[in-house]
């Protein structure tokens, strides 16, 4: 018995571990990043020359000299959670060609997430729809749902431990022959619960940001 439930554990384990992966990678290369770094690189031109930019809780922020007022002015460039580059030791100042550089490193790494996990992945579900089974195109439906509500929040979502302890479970029955649901009923149900927790997650956070900005 104690075998069995380490077994469990180790697929578990296993399974968290190697989704939480794959969706934290798709989301780092999400296209709403990879638009907000263009839009900070198209921008970067036209800043002031001797500004200078600073790190702080997660935040470019350039501070420059208005000589119209006779004083320096401060403005947020970018908010970036890590792993990113546009974070460095708070206090130290950077140039804008330095930040430049980074902006165009942090834009090239995030890019090339497309191209080497999103578009593989997605290519991967829908090809085992097509030639082992044809409910591996929940898993493609999940993908396009993470997807979408990722631009809608801007946040990463990923299973719970909890909840693939569920799919273990499930495949154990299986394997066991004892009495489950069918294959249909367990994937609709999964797919299911795990959307609406994203779409509920996701909702409250676009209310809360849009409460926030009034």
């Amino acid at each position: 018995m104690i075998k069995h439930f380490l077994a469990a554990a180790l697929i578990t384990a296993a399974l968290w571990a190697g989704s939480t992966a794959v969706l934290l990678l798709i989301g780092f290369g999400h296209v709403r990043t990879v638009r907000a770094l263009m839009a900070v690189r198209r921008g970067l031109p036209r800043l002031p020359a001797g500004a200078v930019f600073h790190s702080r809780a997660g935040e470019v922020v350039m501070t420059w000299y208005n000589g119209a007022r006779d004083a320096d002015e401060s403005l947020l460039l970018v908010r970036f959670s890590p792993p990113t580059l546009l974070r460095w030791r708070s206090g130290r100042g950077k140039s804008k060609a330095a930040v430049a550089r980074r902006v165009n490193a942090e834009l090239a790494w995030r890019t090339a997430l497309v191209p080497l996990v999103t578009l593989p992945v997605f290519a991967t579900t829908i090809w085992l729809a097509f030639t082992d089974s044809w409910l591996w195109i929940y898993a493609t439906l999940y993908l396009v749902a993470h997807y979408a509500l990722r631009a809608v929040s801007n946040r990463i979502f990923f299973f719970k431990f909890g909840f693939l302890s569920g799919v273990t479970a499930y495949l154990f029955l299986d394997r066991a022959e004892l009495w489950h649901p069918s294959p249909t009923v367990a994937a609709s149900l999964f797919f299911a619960m795990s959307v609406s927790a994203m779409a509920l997650v996701a909702v409250a956070e676009r209310s809360e940001s849009r409460t926030a900005d009034r």
